[in-house]
């Protein structure tokens, strides 16, 4: 299972470029969440396949949690009443996905997405073979050369 910020829509500001990896400068703050989310996503659906087991990607949506830390203090006060309703416990979110497991038939090879008590398949971003064949490349060549040092 994988807590992400899962979606059935990703927006194209977050879609990594692929090509040239050092165009995706959103590495901090929101931004850079997001697409960390999204690479988790990519993983979600390509583990699936490609070890034949069952995957889950769950978007919690607004969780208790220190996410926030960079904006200040001020600014999360004002933004405060428009999560206060929404906004789960990590205790609240970890009973829900227990509910979640329990409830629905799994099945071998494939990958499922939850988020605001429904289930989708992903974007068609997320399941093209492409993109998640070019992020796997990319943590390979990464974990090489680390694996040289």
């Amino acid at each position: 299972m994988n807590i992400a910020a899962s979606s059935e829509k990703v927006s194209n500001y977050l879609k990594l470029d692929f090509s040239n990896f050092n165009k995706n400068d959103k590495r901090f703050g929101m931004s850079g969440h997001g697409q960390a989310q999204l690479a988790n996503d990519l993983w979600v659906v390509e583990v699936a396949k490609r070890y034949n087991i069952v995957t889950l990607g769950a978007g919690p949506g607004s969780v208790k949690t220190n996410i926030r830390r960079e904006i200040p203090n001020f600014l999360e006060y004002l933004i405060a009443p428009f999560f206060i309703l929404k906004t789960k416990t990590p205790a609240e979110v970890s009973s829900e996905l227990w509910r979640l497991i329990e409830s629905k038939s799994f099945m071998k090879g494939k990958h499922t997405f939850y988020k605001n008590q429904n289930f989708f398949d992903g974007d068609p971003w997320l399941l093209s073979n492409e993109n998640r064949k070019n992020l796997w490349n990319y943590a390979e060549d990464k974990l090489t050369i680390l694996e040289g040092h």
